[in-house]
């Protein structure tokens, strides 16, 4: 059988589970049950004897009326067959045509089109249900919620009796096709957005999990393909560690080093007033239409002069002193929309200048501190033709391929594993670039809202 009848069968069969438990559960609620869910569910969960002892139960008090059987099986097959239809379904059907011999690239692309339409189409029936629920006064997130499921989504938000008075056309304004239109079009921009990202991703995770050392040719690996041996790989067959190790030293001193400095220049340029100050803005300004790697000789001969090629700890210098003229206009600007009146007011009070800078501008300085702080940590993390450069180079008394290796950065040592031809392994660098990639995108999430304000704030002419 193919993959699509195995998955019919498991359709029907979760079908007749989930039908039986929730007439289960309707019947005991009806009788009066005080934990009518929690005992329909487990009596649910047993074929047959468990709707036989729903059916046979006593009702919980003697003045609680007959049961209408007839009617509460009618409800339980429409709504659960509304729910199958719309819902459980089509995800099955989605599933099951992720069959591995359709799972190639070149027959992808005309499914993910239909399955990218069905997407847009149940987030605008769940908007839709969101502002429906909403305005029969219930809360607009459940009732998005419940929009998710096609169908039965529409089917519940018709049934849902109002908690407040509706104004006459509301309900229309909301299904007019212009609002529906507009809806469809807002949902179609932003999955469109969410899919040019998230496919890559899902790409690169398939490809690390994937068998093989080449350019895999599927989105996901199949079941003979799938291996966890290029993470393995990835620690055991290559110097990984030292390389993170090696850039995670650099960025650290980058980050700590490089706010040092940049904070005590940009808080000079803001405060202070001294001859050349004008002019020496505007030098810091013109220096950053030149790109860095117009100097790379000069860099490699000072280098070499003085014993540093090699060493992966010295790169700091380059990445401190290439960073301070972009990052002290962003501080200057940000700390000259502090008030000077501050400072003036802790001097009448006796306050040094240093205890002003500490106790009163850094405190105010934290979103723009945090911005600076996260891109020059990130700096290191994704250059690659500086440390190429000056670390891929032999030391004296060193000739084999290994210890030269071990000089290398993340973004030297990673591509190593597909430069070369003979040698090279996909799979195992898609594995070395979501190891990188997780840590990264924590940070980025931690720090996210100093990084919002950080840049807002430092774009403001000082």
């Amino acid at each position: 059988m193919s993959m699509l009848t195995d998955m019919l069968i498991l359709f029907l069969g979760l079908f007749f589970i989930y039908l039986h438990i929730t007439f289960t559960v309707a019947i005991f609620t009806a009788k009066g049950y005080k934990y009518a869910k929690v005992a329909g569910f487990f009596a649910g969960l047993i074929p047959i004897v468990g709707l036989v002892w729903a059916l046979v139960s006593p009702a919980a008090y003697e003045d609680h009326g007959s049961v209408d059987i007839s009617a509460i099986a009618l409800k339980t097959i429409l709504g659960a067959a509304i729910f199958a239809a719309g819902f459980v379904f089509p995800i099955f059907l989605i599933l099951g045509t992720l069959d591995a011999s359709i799972f190639g690239v070149e027959n992808l692309i005309p499914r993910v089109i239909i399955i990218f339409f069905v997407v847009v189409l149940v987030f605008t029936h769940s908007a839709v249900i969101g502002e429906i629920y909403e305005k029969k006064g219930y809360n607009k997130v459940r009732g998005a919620i419940v929009g998710l499921i096609p169908f039965y989504g529409i089917y519940q938000s018709i049934q849902l009796k109002s908690k407040k008075q509706i104004l006459r056309g509301a309900l229309r304004n909301i299904l007019g096709f212009k609002e529906l239109g507009m809806k469809f079009l807002t949902y179609l921009q932003l999955t469109f957005a969410v899919s040019m990202v998230a496919f890559p991703i899902i790409y690169l995770i398939g490809a690390s999990l994937t068998n093989t050392s080449v350019l895999p040719t599927l989105l996901w690996p199949t079941k003979n393909l799938f291996t966890w041996n290029n993470y393995v790989d990835l620690f055991v067959d290559t110097n990984f560690p030292i390389w993170y190790k090696n850039t995670f030293i650099i960025a650290f001193l980058n980050m700590v080093f490089g706010v040092v400095f940049i904070t005590g220049a940009g808080y000079v340029f803001a405060r202070f007033k001294f001859k050349g100050k004008k002019a020496g803005l505007m030098t810091i300004l013109i220096l950053q239409v030149f790109p860095s790697f117009m100097g790379l000789i000069a860099m490699f001969t000072l280098f070499q002069v003085f014993g540093l090629l090699g060493k992966p700890t010295w790169l700091t210098v380059l990445y401190v002193g290439g960073s301070i003229p972009g990052n002290i206009w962003l501080i200057k600007g940000y700390l000259s929309q502090v008030p000077k009146d501050l400072d003036e007011s802790a001097m009448l009070d006796g306050a040094s200048k240093s205890q002003i800078f500490f106790q009163i501008i850094l405190p105010l300085s934290v979103p723009i501190l945090s911005f600076v702080a996260v891109g020059q940590f990130m700096a290191p993390w994704m250059d690659y033709i500086l440390p190429k450069y000056l670390l891929d180079v032999t030391l004296a008394g060193s000739t084999d391929y290994e210890s030269v290796s071990k000089q290398w950065t993340l973004a030297v040592g990673l591509f190593s594993l597909i430069s070369n031809p003979r040698s090279s392994s996909y799979t195992t660098f898609a594995a070395g670039a979501l190891v990188v990639a997780g840590p990264i995108t924590i940070l980025y999430m931690i720090f996210q809202r100093y990084l919002i304000e950080g840049i807002v704030a430092g774009a403001t002419k000082g």
